[in-house]
């Protein structure tokens, strides 16, 4: 990307009076990519540098061009870091989750009913996954909403609410016992919040920061 870009830079090496427009136009070109920097705003920020005497600080740009990369390429470190420590932090949730729900079937006194909400943990992430398909907008957050992304998280709370209820109509029905709900009703907790962590992390196609 540097050797891409650094050819506008060095067109600025001799500016004298009559040619600070011209490598005006093309530094600001450079500082104002979106694949470098995701702005539009970055040369107002140091436009006063940049001109001394009628014409164009070369060093000062060049500085502060690879302050810019340097700043962004640790931003992007310090993001990689943090995406590892949630994997590590969904695959605890999730081994929690399948732990509970295991207990609540698997004890002498309980029964396998119970997992028939594996069904909806499975169903929970595929209406939110269409909602994404959905918009045209690759960046596509949990935040933002449109008719089709509503009635995904419509059907997601149904099933959501689905998964908490049938234990409760299990247990109302004496086909379990409140231990078993108490274990399925933890485990559900613990799953759907690890889904929401998940869909929070990696819900945005756009790795890149806005600065």
């Amino acid at each position: 990307m540097w050797n891409v870009h650094s050819r506008f830079l060095a067109r600025t090496v001799w500016v004298r009076n009559g040619e600070v427009d011209l490598a005006y136009r093309a530094l600001n070109r450079v500082l104002n990519n979106e694949s470098v920097f995701k702005t539009a705003r970055l040369w107002e920020r140091y436009e006063k540098p940049f001109r001394k005497r009628g014409r164009l600080c070369y060093e000062k740009a060049h500085e502060i061009y690879n302050n810019e990369m340097e700043r962004k390429i640790k931003f992007l470190m310090r993001k990689n870091r943090a995406l590892k420590g949630n994997v590590v932090l969904l695959a605890f949730l999730a081994s929690i989750g399948l732990t509970l729900l295991i207990l609540g079937c698997a004890l002498a006194e309980y029964n396998w009913w119970p997992t028939f909400v594996i069904i909806f943990y499975v169903l929970s992430p595929i209406p939110i996954a269409i909602g994404r398909r959905c918009t045209s907008d690759s960046s596509y957050t949990m935040r933002d909403t449109s008719p089709c992304a509503d009635l995904m998280w419509f059907i997601t709370s149904v099933i959501v609410v689905s998964a908490f209820g049938l234990p409760a109509v299990m247990y109302r029905t004496s086909i379990i016992q409140v231990g078993s709900m108490a274990f399925i009703m933890s485990a559900n907790l613990v799953i759907f919040t690890t889904i929401t962590i998940y869909f929070m992390t990696f819900g945005s196609d756009d790795s890149l920061p806005n600065f």
